[in-house]
């Protein structure tokens, strides 16, 4: 599967995970004040979260560069990696991060 068709897969997969633990509010794509483009963000009453989909390892790689990541105050209070298996290893998640 082409790496486009793959982002859109995770993509889809990860809001529907958010909207299945507690996030109502939830879209694909956002573009932000901030600079920042989550893949999926999402809202409840009280939190959000965001999810930044890997299609390739040089992909992940890449996203520790981007300003957005070293900067305090980004966005979500829940922060996740969503990616196929073997992309992204436990131990290379940045703190504050989760891997789904």
């Amino acid at each position: 599967m082409p790496d486009e068709n793959m982002h859109l897969v995770l993509q889809q997969a990860g809001a529907r995970w958010l909207k299945d633990h507690g996030f109502p509010l939830v879209q694909i794509e956002s573009h932000t004040v901030r600079k920042e483009h989550p893949d999926v963000i999402g809202f409840s009453l009280a939190y959000s979260a965001i999810i930044e989909c890997k299609t390739s390892r040089a992909d992940f790689l890449r996203d520790k560069e981007k300003i957005s990541r070293q900067q305090p105050g980004a966005l979500g209070n829940f922060r996740f990696y969503l990616a196929p298996e073997g992309i992204i290893d436990e131990s290379e998640i940045p703190s504050g991060w989760m891997l789904l």
